[in-house]
Formats: C-alpha cells, structure tokens, sequence
C-alpha cells in the first residue's frame, strides 16, 4: 500500500485485491463470468471488522460497526461510479460493511488508513442516499 510499510501495518496482510476490471476479449470475458466474477465489485477488499467511533456535529458520538471496508478505485480524473457499481456499494453498506470510493492511490491509502485507525467516515453519497436525502 503505497508509503505504509506492512510491517508498521501487519493486518494490511488481510486486503487483497478483487480482479473484476479491465479489457477482455469475448472468451475471458465469459470464462471469468463462469467462474462467479460480478459486475461492479469494487476494486479493493479489507476483511477486518471494526468499531469506529464519530463524533457528530451536536458533540455526541456515534458508534458504528462495519464487517470490513470496500473500496471502488478510479481515476483522479474523469472515472465514473457505473450503476451497477453503485448498486453493489449500497448493497454492501446495507450488509455492514464499510464501502467507499477512491480517486487515485493516495485517497486509497488515506481511506484504508482511517478505516485501520479508527477514524474512517463515509465519503461517497451512493444514487440510493441521495435520494434519499432529497426526500428530506
């Protein structure tokens, strides 16, 4: 992961990459298709549950479990969040886990780090809270 080295971080050991992307021709496409690879997977899999405690704005605190951390890499610039990727980062919040967008390496390792250190806070607004939030 970038800067930190696994040996300061030894449960950086546990995340491991998810390889859905990329270009395929019509053959590896269907064969990784069979072997159960999904559309919109995020990029980025951390299997270490944690509690994380935030402080609110009104100066209480909330305490959130989460299952492990997911995370969608994509460009600095320009990468799109596609639908289906979307779909699986709510999917995966709803389930517990913490699931996250990154733009570049260095938001990656920002997010990871909080996530390991206690201090990681939800980022990215999926299609479903947005609305949700207009609702308001």
């Amino acid at each position: 992961m970038g800067t930190v080295p696994k040996r300061e971080i030894p449960e950086l050991d546990l995340m491991f990459h998810i390889p859905n992307g990329g270009k395929r021709g019509k053959a590896e496409a269907a064969r990784f298709k069979a072997e159960g690879v999904k559309a919109g997977v995020p990029d980025i899999f951390f299997p270490k549950a944690k509690w994380i405690e935030t402080k609110r704005t009104d100066g209480g605190f909330d305490n959130r479990f989460y299952c492990g951390l997911f995370v969608e890499m994509k460009r600095i610039s320009g990468g799109t969040v596609s639908a289906e990727q979307d779909r699986w980062l709510e999917e995966l919040r709803r389930a517990g886990y913490a699931a996250e967008v990154a733009r570049g390496w260095e938001a990656a390792a920002a997010i990871i780090l909080d996530y390991i250190e206690g201090r990681y806070t939800p980022i990215y607004k999926t299609k479903a809270e947005k609305e949700a939030k207009a609702c308001l």
